[in-house]
């Protein structure tokens, strides 16, 4: 479940316009020093994300993130997450999904052990959102 296994919080501020959804992968702010975050724009580097979005975060608004551990992240809507491979940021059109990564030797900031879960994977680790495109 999501709730299982040692995590990694941390309290972050949404500086963007738009709420944060839960299962999104958050990168900091534009410019930002400390934990201003946003949905990762897409196509971004994998290298760039700091958590996944444990709940919504609306606007202007403090809310938790999870570092290193299990936590549920959204699949892109062009790809579905597939079991034992790699994930990257999402290429579709909306802010903050993950997608499989394309080949062996592209980047990546989770791994997937099956289309429903994922293990620990430098720099954390995220489980798929059953019934979301997966």
């Amino acid at each position: 479940t999501q709730r299982s296994g040692t995590r990694t919080w941390i309290y972050v501020y949404n500086s963007s316009a738009i709420t944060i959804p839960a299962g999104a992968v958050v990168a900091r702010a534009a410019g930002a020093s400390t934990y201003s975050v946003r949905a990762i724009p897409v196509s971004s580097s994998p290298f760039a994300a700091v958590g996944v979005a444990v709940t919504a975060i609306p606007t202007l608004n403090y809310g938790w993130i999870v570092r290193q551990g299990l936590v549920e992240v959204t699949a892109d809507s062009a790809t579905a997450i597939t079991a034992n491979t790699a994930l990257t940021i999402g290429t579709g059109a909306t802010a903050g999904r993950a997608q499989t990564v394309a080949a062996v030797t592209g980047a990546a900031f989770a791994w997937a052990t099956e289309a429903a879960k994922i293990i620990p994977c430098s720099p954390f680790s995220v489980r798929s959102r059953s019934g979301l495109l997966i």
